[in-house]
């Protein structure tokens, strides 16, 4: 479709017009509108149910739009009083370590507000052209930030899967063939650390290539976000060894109590039933530390390149 393509005869978009079509290209191709390498299907769950146009616009005005304002003036505040009196874009290493994780925890506020609002956006817009595929816009997100418990329960339910067909194709399936090769794996046995390892090396590659050509620090200010992926993937294989550890764990010491005659509930394969009242906490604690101190490669990046500058308006 000619109108998804922006053309653009420099590096990068520098009008507010060539931004606009960039935004529009960027946002059908990751509707998967047009675009036959990554026709992805953000769904996490088989539901094909959709939010109405009012549930949509109530969700931009009472949550998303909160989170924009409230993270961008911090934004904006952080660059004012800290980064512009720096020099010209300011380091962000020379910040205090508090205000690096405000800067890292604003930024991705922003950045998942702004990407529930252009997708809640688009789907008002299209809503019209029912029951064409193009009005097909799920939700983005299908578990709230305060519910999430791990840091692979942030990446598969708290965030977008918007590049999931990209990341399946050259990340996922990939790093299972791989894993399969080296440990002698028979062709269908479960190579998770390979998938996962797969996945997030791939992602980091891919916004490490895409900040590497719109922004104008090249690699040495885009390298943050593949070693902020990176980080992730060897945390969600980390969580799973010790989640798998603390459930063997568990189960002998429930069938221990069985035996010695106390009360004990069953638990299947699943480990049900082995839960403690503090699992909650400490997944919380243990994925938003991951997220925040990770994320500041993220955040460097930006800072280096001017991007967190933008975003302020300053």
């Amino acid at each position: 479709m000619d109108m998804e393509m922006g053309e653009c005869e420099k590096e990068w978009p520098r009008t507010w017009h060539e931004r606009a079509i960039w935004a529009l290209e960027l946002e059908l191709s990751m509707r998967g509108a047009g675009f036959s390498w990554t026709s992805a299907d953000v769904r996490h769950m088989r539901k094909t149910w959709r939010p109405s146009i009012k549930d949509r616009l109530r969700s931009m005005m009472l949550q998303v739009a909160p989170v924009l304002l409230v993270s961008w003036g911090m934004i904006r505040s952080i660059h004012v009083h800290y980064l512009a009196r720096q020099g010209q874009q300011g380091l962000f290493d020379d910040l205090p370590y508090t205000i690096q994780t405000l800067l890292t925890a604003a930024l991705g506020a922003f950045l998942m507000a702004a990407f529930s609002l252009g997708h809640s956006a688009f789907a008002i817009v299209m809503a019209p052209l029912r029951p064409h595929p193009l009005s097909y816009f799920p939700p983005l997100y299908s578990m709230r930030v305060w519910e999430i418990r791990s840091v692979r329960e942030f990446w598969s339910y708290g965030w977008h899967r918007l590049f999931s067909r990209l990341f399946l194709v050259y990340g996922v399936w990939p790093g299972e063939w791989l894993e399969r090769k080296l440990m002698g794996k028979r062709e269908g046995e479960q190579a998770d650390v390979g998938k996962v390892i797969g996945a997030f090396l791939s992602s980091g590659f891919v916004h490490s290539f895409a900040g590497n050509t719109v922004g104008p620090g090249g690699w040495r200010t885009s390298s943050g976000e593949a070693w902020f992926f990176a980080e992730n993937g060897i945390a969600v294989v980390m969580e799973e060894v010790v989640r798998q550890y603390t459930t063997r764990r568990r189960r002998r010491e429930k069938k221990k109590s069985q035996w010695e005659g106390e009360d004990a509930k069953g638990e299947d394969e699943q480990g049900e039933g082995l839960d403690r009242w503090y699992d909650g906490m400490v997944g919380r604690i243990w994925w938003v530390t991951v997220l925040l101190y990770t994320g500041r490669n993220f955040a460097r990046g930006w800072v280096l390149a001017g991007l967190v500058k933008e975003i302020a308006f300053a």
